[in-house]
């Protein structure tokens, strides 16, 4: 279970409960999801900023760290809607929308990372959130197919 103070991963695992539930319990794309993914991700910015900082990071950390940096770059030098050309019948899509779906799944790692060198998570917690995703996957997987 969930331990008596709320740190910085049950936070995520909540606003992420909430923001896979959308379609499920309120509509999709709406203000309330929009505005849970904008908590999720300014959550992962700081947890992404103090890792960062941290001097004693390893290789494979520093790895990510620069490859999301490079996406960022990549993100506002790009422009912001890509047509689709003639073999690639897609049309118009939102480079913001492909940013913002990269970007929940690297802060993510972050926040997830942060929260383990602060060892502020227990294995009782760990479980207790595989649960909860793996509830998540399911109410999705049978939302999809419906």
């Amino acid at each position: 279970m969930f331990s008596k103070r709320l740190n910085v991963i049950n936070i995520a695992a909540i606003l992420f409960f909430c923001y896979y539930l959308q379609g499920i319990v309120y509509a999709s794309g709406s203000f309330l999801s929009q505005f849970i993914v904008l908590i999720y991700l300014l959550l992962g910015l700081i947890c992404f900023f103090k890792v960062l900082v941290c001097r004693d990071n390893s290789k494979v950390v520093n790895t990510v760290i620069i490859f999301y940096i490079l996406l960022s770059l990549c993100f506002i030098i790009s422009p912001k809607t890509v047509i689709g050309t003639k073999y690639e019948a897609i049309g118009i899509v939102s480079t913001f929308d492909q940013f913002k779906g990269i970007s929940l799944c690297i802060l993510s790692f972050f926040i997830s990372y942060y929260t383990t060198l602060k060892n502020d998570i227990s294995e009782k917690n760990i479980v207790f959130l595989f649960f909860v995703f793996f509830a998540i996957s399911i109410v999705r997987y049978l939302y999809s197919i419906a």
